[in-house]
């Protein structure tokens, strides 16, 4: 099994009435999960909605017209009005990220939030559009959510239902994005989903934020301190343990953040070019594609008192209550903590630039990433411009699904329906 990475704006097709494998985004963002069904699934966008304007505009900004883009409200969102742009093409599939922040445990979790209702539309169109898959993205929390399991009670009537809870890196991906997938396929086609089998995971040793030390992934010890599998609490005989146990040996390496970054020019020695190009990275190269420049790499401006602090974090270390250097005291601290070249991205959320948000701050630099280096952790390639305040692009950035994970998950939907 390889990667697979978006190299360049992907070809839709809204043109083409007879595709067979048109499908629709909704709350798409910068439509990260559908240019990763076209690039790895050979899908075709035939529609994107979402409310966000910026979105819009960075999306159309970079694939261009190939597609409609809506930014209407998706609780007004109806299959007639999506007919006056889809005409005979028929909806094989339909994508949906539904917003998270009422579910999520990076903030206080609200179950009256309304943003949760939104889940409910996204079920509604499935319900109208009677696509033959859907598949949805959301925190892991969404799975235990009363509302949500009524939802997946009712589609189970008419479709078969995977649900899961899988982690990023495992799919390619240099971050530990761990999120809950659920895919549907339409009982009429008497097929039952299976778990997309994960792509890298490999022998080499990769450093624990927690241990500060090299760790191997592929025993039960290196799987718990990389946090691949979410909640510590697992059942070894599960699908996603039992095969990474058996088979991760046998897979890609994981995608280390040197690998992802370490290519984007700055002050760079000799010696620290030497040692990236002996490292390698194909993944890097695959972001790069056809882009000459790199854009959007600018540091952000932080206060003398934050770079004073930032300079005495040790890579892949924390800053401690005292001020002195020193390795993080629990695993998953987060604040004023610096990246390790040999290790993983934590979660990219809508804040990577506020060193205190979260382990956002380069391996190296005194500063915490650039929106390209962000956007290059989520798979976002070069060719992808964020010609906007860089605060809106953080946000959108940080909302995207990773394109190579939604690639996999397309290459394992198209390979189960054969279509």
């Amino acid at each position: 099994m390889t990667a697979m990475h978006v190299t360049s704006p992907i070809a839709h097709s809204a043109a083409a009435t007879t595709s067979t494998r048109g499908i629709v985004e909704v709350f798409a963002g910068i439509g990260s999960v559908a240019r990763g069904f076209c690039a790895g699934g050979g899908y075709q966008t035939l529609l994107l909605n979402d409310i966000d304007p910026h979105a819009r505009g960075a999306y159309v900004a970079y694939a261009g017209e190939h597609a409609p883009y809506f930014d209407r409200d998706i609780r007004h969102l109806r299959r007639q009005t999506l007919s006056q742009h889809l005409g005979d093409q028929q909806v094989v599939g339909l994508l949906g990220c539904p917003p998270c922040q009422g579910f999520s445990d990076a903030g206080q979790r609200q179950t009256a939030d309304p943003r949760n209702r939104l889940v409910t539309s996204y079920f509604r169109l499935i319900g109208q559009l009677k696509p033959r898959f859907f598949v949805m993205e959301n925190v892991e929390r969404l799975l235990e959510y009363k509302l949500f399991r009524k939802h997946i009670e009712d589609a189970g009537k008419t479709y078969c239902i995977w649900s899961g809870v899988l982690n990023a890196a495992l799919y390619g991906v240099p971050q530990t994005r761990t999120r809950a997938i659920v895919i549907g396929y339409h009982k009429d086609l008497g097929i039952t989903p299976t778990m997309p089998l994960p792509t890298h995971l490999g022998q080499r040793a990769v450093f624990d934020y927690g241990a500060q030390t090299y760790v191997d992934p592929c025993t039960k010890e290196g799987l718990l301190a990389l946090g691949l599998l979410g909640d510590v609490r697992v059942n070894w005989s599960d699908a996603l343990p039992a095969y990474l146990l058996q088979n991760g040996p046998k897979l890609n390496n994981l995608i280390t953040l040197e690998q992802a970054i370490g290519d984007l020019p700055e002050a760079c020695s000799l010696e620290k070019k030497q040692r990236y190009a002996k490292a390698g990275s194909t993944y890097a190269t695959g972001m790069r594609g056809a882009s000459e420049r790199i854009h959007d790499h600018q540091a952000w401006n932080h206060r003398p008192s934050t770079i004073e602090r930032l300079q005495a974090i040790p890579e892949g270390g924390v800053l401690l209550g005292d001020g002195k250097r020193g390795r993080s005291r629990q695993y998953f601290s987060q604040a004023y903590a610096r990246l390790h070249r040999d290790g993983l991205a934590r979660t990219i959320t809508t804040n990577f630039h506020n060193a205190g948000s979260g382990r956002f701050l380069h391996y190296e630099r005194v500063r915490t990433l650039t929106i390209r280096e962000a956007a290059r952790i989520q798979g976002i390639p070069d060719t992808f411009l964020f010609d906007m305040p860089r605060t809106v692009a953080e946000r959108l950035i940080g909302n995207a699904f990773p394109e190579p994970m939604a690639g996999t998950i397309a290459a394992h939907v198209r390979a189960q329906l054969g279509h």
